[in-house]
C-alpha cells in the first residue's frame, strides 16, 4: 500500500503517477517489500536564504514485517530527481539484504 502526501505545494496527478510507477518498479524487484506499507511525503521548501530554485524533498517511510522500519529522505531542486535519488538509494541499500537472504537459503 502506497500513501502519498503533498506538503507546501499543490497536489499533482503527474507527480502521484510518477511516485506510483517508481515504487511499483522497486516493489517488483524486492519481494520483501511487496506487503509493506509505504508513506511518501513530497515537500517543497522555499529557499529564503539565497536566490535560486526551491528545494523538493522526498521523505519515504516503509514498514515491513520482515525488514522493520526504513526511512529515506532525499532532496533536489527537481522533484523527479529527488524521487529518482530516493528509489536508487533504496535499491542500493536493500539489494545486499536480498542477496544475503538468497545466499542463506
Amino acid at each position: 500500500m502506497i500513501s502519498i502526501k503533498f506538503k507546501n505545494f499543490e497536489k499533482s496527478e503527474l507527480a502521484r503517477e510518477v511516485v506510483f510507477e517508481s515504487f511499483q518498479g522497486l516493489l517488483s524487484n524486492l519481494s520483501d517489500l511487496k506487503n509493506c506499507k509505504i508513506q511518501v511525503v513530497l515537500e517543497m521548501e522555499k529557499c529564503r536564504s539565497h536566490l535560486g530554485p526551491d528545494l523538493f524533498k522526498v521523505n519515504t517511510h516503509f514498514h515491513s514485517d520482515s525488514l522493520g522500519d526504513i526511512s529515506v529522505v532525499q532532496s533536489d531542486p527537481s522533484l523527479y530527481t529527488a524521487l529518482d535519488l530516493t528509489v536508487n538509494l533504496l535499491l542500493k541499500e536493500l539489494q545486499p539484504t536480498k542477496k544475503a537472504r538468497q545466499m542463506s537459503s
